[in-house]
């Protein structure tokens, strides 16, 4: 992909979010040489992360009116009730159909899965909630050993850290492999640039 094409990446927020599972990416994003233009988008302008801090959106659901080129799921505790929020997933199917890739990071998944956007897709998730996350959706073929996974235009990363290697995952994708490590190196990251590479997976078992 052209460096010069800027993409529109949206965080999709809810209360009870990981902080890590968005600052990690977005950490990774913004050291792209401005090559995504990044909004938060949540159900209320104000939105609460589950270790407490308070964040501003860019946009509530209800006045986005936007089109994204990413779209970024992050997990967290709050995903266990957050589930069952029509607007989430309302926003998340009207969106998915603009967006060119989704990204999932931790549970962020159990959305992507709720909403039928993993059908007939190989995916994966936090391998400590992996049991209550394979509970939503259908026909998805859960990979229990995978730093991340991607299918399609579909990520989906395991726990927490995760997010940060599948990002720069994408980013190798986009613009090679050692555009993707100078970030990495510039954040002073040692990145697992190996998608079955995944040391927690027996976490889970």
């Amino acid at each position: 992909m052209e460096k010069s094409l800027t993409l529109k990446l949206a965080v999709l927020l809810y209360d009870g979010f990981e902080l890590l599972d968005v600052f990690g990416p977005l950490e990774v994003f913004g050291q792209c040489d401005n090559q995504f233009e990044i909004s938060l988008i949540g159900e209320n302008e104000i939105i609460q992360a589950y270790q407490g801090q308070r964040l501003v959106t860019d946009y509530k659901l209800d006045d986005n009116t936007e089109k994204f080129d990413v779209i970024l799921v992050p997990g967290g505790l709050g995903s266990r009730q957050q589930i069952y929020s029509s607007k989430l997933g309302d926003w998340l199917i009207k969106h998915n159909q603009a967006a060119q890739y989704i990204l999932s990071v931790c549970t962020g998944a159990v959305f992507l899965a709720q909403y039928g956007l993993l059908s007939n897709k190989r995916a994966t998730t936090n391998k400590m909630a992996m049991d209550w996350v394979m509970e939503f959706g259908e026909n998805i073929h859960w990979q229990k050993k995978a730093r991340w996974v991607v299918d399609g235009q579909i990520w989906t990363s395991s726990g927490v850290s995760a997010g940060i290697d599948m990002s720069l995952a994408f980013v190798a994708e986009l613009f090679g492999f050692e555009y993707a490590k100078a970030v990495a190196d510039k954040i002073e990251y040692v990145w697992n640039a190996d998608s079955d590479c995944d040391p927690f997976y027996l976490h889970g078992l």
